[in-house]
């Protein structure tokens, strides 16, 4: 396993000035509203900074760029900021989990997510859990043998997220395993903080625990709401960069990758083989998807309901970006059937179409 990017102690006071360097560029743009941070500055030099910007309805396509990090501090802001339109701010806590939201600079209030019914959290904590875990599974195949450790070691910590996510949704504790994983996990803020430098060994025992963790907090959060349905055949779900693979003999979720390259360009295509309870999932957001049942899913209403809206408004704050901002590294809501940017996909088409088959 190659590793690679080591990462260095950076003073607390160099993530605040980014946060204001941030804000200054950003604040006297048309449109721009508000912005907020989420989560904490916990180990400066392994932390990075998570924010939420709020913008007009209108905001113009043509300021978008001034929304980038990008030339800020690519060691502190390892993705961009996630942008919400006005109208949809007050449903931000069903597009991402935000905690400990902190004003930096605007007159926005967002909403909390422990504001939030206890219905409507347990039933978000774990759509989060699924599709988050679902996600990084992704990040997991595409590593080639080849780790980022400044941002795996940031990845691997928000699996301590997961458990608590975990906790929330289903009211259970971790097991002895489980917290060995943690354990584990713990190790790398523990000497970091002792020594400001991970070694590898402890790094890798980390990323794998935190592989094993995921796994087991996505199965069994899976049978928490679903229980253990079968199909009655296999089910393809194809969107184009993406493939996904129901079975009934499928018991552990693992995918395939891989990288094409097209007139110096790349690109990414994953398959995904999941068990029938991960369909399940992927029905209560969109009923119409294939797949029939000898031993049906088990359904909860209410869940559903919390479900189905966080589908509806996750598809739409994607039609906002998509129509307001430019090609941005920005973060967005992921409910496992995103299908990618547009822009993505026409790159995509136009390689295509340079080629002779």
């Amino acid at each position: 396993m190659q590793i690679t990017n080591q990462p260095v102690y950076i003073p607390e006071s160099k993530y605040l000035q980014a946060i204001d360097a941030y804000a200054a560029q950003i604040k006297h743009q048309p449109g721009v509203l508000g912005v907020h941070s989420i989560g904490s500055i916990g180990t400066p030099g392994l932390s990075d900074i998570d924010l939420i910007v709020t913008v007009a309805d209108n905001f113009d396509i043509k300021h978008s760029p001034y929304l980038s990090v990008k030339n800020i501090d690519n060691q502190l802001f390892l993705h961009g900021p996630v942008i919400v339109p006005l109208s949809i701010k007050n449903y931000l806590q069903y597009i991402v989990y935000a905690s400990n939201i902190q004003p930096v600079w605007g007159n926005v209030s967002l909403p909390d997510f422990h504001q939030l019914s206890p219905q409507h959290q347990t039933s978000l904590a774990c759509c989060y859990l699924i599709d988050f875990i679902e996600s990084r599974f992704m990040q997991y195949a595409a590593t080639q043998n080849k780790l980022d450790k400044r941002a795996w070691l940031t990845r691997v910590w928000s699996s301590l997220h997961s458990c608590t996510l975990y906790e929330i949704a289903t009211g259970l504790s971790l097991n002895e395993n489980e917290l060995l994983w943690v354990n584990q996990i713990k190790n790398t803020r523990t000497e970091w903080s002792e020594k400001k430098t991970v070694s590898d060994d402890i790094f890798l025992k980390a990323f794998f625990a935190s592989k094993k963790l995921n796994i087991n907090l996505y199965l069994k959060s899976l049978n928490h709401v679903y229980g253990q349905p079968t199909l009655e055949k296999n089910v393809l779900i194809d969107l184009g960069l993406k493939k996904m693979y129901f079975s009934n003999h499928i018991k552990h979720p693992y995918f395939k990758y891989q990288q094409i390259n097209l007139m110096h360009k790349s690109l990414a295509l994953f398959t995904g083989f999941y068990p029938p309870a991960f369909l399940a999932h992927l029905q209560s957001y969109q009923e119409s998807l294939p797949g029939q049942w000898i031993q049906m899913p088990a359904k909860d209403s209410a869940y559903m309901e919390v479900a189905n809206k966080r589908f509806s408004i996750v598809k739409e704050h994607h039609r906002w970006l998509e129509e307001h901002l430019s090609n941005l590294n920005y973060l967005s809501g992921y409910v496992c059937l995103n299908q990618p940017k547009k822009s993505l996909l026409t790159q995509f088409k136009h390689l295509l179409s340079k080629c002779i088959f």
